[in-house]
């Protein structure tokens, strides 16, 4: 390793520590333009003359630069001031909705809408009943235990039958269920 570019290294390293660690601004700004005229320097490969010098000069004007200008001229800027607040307006929307769902719930409350319509003479009104099955396993253990009519646990013959072609004999292995093989001459 070429002796100059281990130092270049170590410098770029140490800038890039006292810009990290810097308590102030200008020795941040001091970090880092040791940081930005080091690294073009370490770049493989080293770039031509010309543009190696333009990124030296550059590397160096930044530091000359006065940062508390340059930041009060930027955000006079209307994109700038536009970014800040729609950052602040992204923030408030957010406590907003923490806010929104730390409140407490309001019920909501079903209430049935009956149409309001007048029955013609002679018409004659029916109610029909149905069930909705909410607990398919302890409708079926009440059949076992007798607590309702059995029969309301049908059973779909067709696809039990589907899982007798594909299982063949190994269908005898589940309870309550026989295989059986017909064969026809056609």
């Amino acid at each position: 390793m070429n002796p100059a570019l281990a130092g270049v290294a170590l410098a770029v390293v140490v800038g890039a520590v006292i810009a990290g660690s810097a308590r102030n601004a200008r020795t941040a700004i001091f970090g880092l333009v040791i940081t930005m005229v080091g690294v073009p320097l370490l770049a493989d490969p080293i770039a031509a003359p010309l543009p190696l010098a333009a990124r030296l000069v550059a590397a160096v004007l930044a530091g000359y630069k006065d940062s508390l200008k340059s930041a009060a001229r930027l955000m006079s800027l209307g994109k700038i001031t536009s970014a800040i607040n729609g950052l602040k307006d992204a923030e408030a929307i957010r406590r907003q909705a923490v806010a929104v769902s730390q409140e407490p719930a309001i019920p909501f409350v079903n209430a049935p809408v009956r149409p309001n319509i007048q029955k013609a003479s002679g018409a004659r009104e029916r109610t029909t009943w149905s069930a909705d099955i909410t607990d398919l396993q302890a409708l079926h253990e009440a059949a076992l235990r007798g607590e309702v009519p059995p029969d309301v646990l049908m059973v779909d013959v067709a696809r039990v039958n589907r899982y007798a072609t594909e299982l063949r004999e190994l269908i005898n292995t589940w309870p309550g269920v026989q295989a059986r093989k017909t064969t026809t001459t056609f």
